[in-house]
């Protein structure tokens, strides 16, 4: 009898999205580079207010995700009047918005983060 084996899938390759350099330049317009990093700003802001509400310090590695990068790109999009564009760009375009805002957010994070003492 022959022994068969499982269909072995593809490996899963996992972007590093550790880097603080900003993501490769688009065709996207500028504004919507800017908006992206204004969202990233915010988010960071918003988290440092609150862990220190919370009486918590602001130490460690950024606590967002890249899908929050997403939503918070398309919340300032919406809010600077620019859901048309939002809607009219492709899923490689918001990624590359979304990493705009990530990166931004973790530069923001570093430099109001105490520094960690390696727990």
């Amino acid at each position: 009898m022959a022994r068969t084996f499982p269909r072995q899938r593809p490996a899963l390759v996992l972007e590093d999205v550790s880097s603080t350099a900003p993501p490769p330049e688009s065709t996207l317009a500028p504004a919507l580079h800017r908006a992206a990093r204004d969202a990233g700003a915010g988010w960071a802001k918003w988290w440092c207010e609150r862990l220190r509400r919370e009486g918590r310090t602001v130490a460690g590695g950024f606590p967002g995700t890249l899908p929050e990068a997403r939503s918070r790109v398309l919340q300032q999009l919406a809010a600077e009047s620019a859901a048309a564009a939002a809607d009219a760009m492709s899923p490689a375009e918001l990624d590359v918005l979304a990493r705009a805002a990530y990166v931004e957010a973790k530069n923001v994070w570093r430099a109001s983060a105490v520094p960690d003492d390696g727990y």
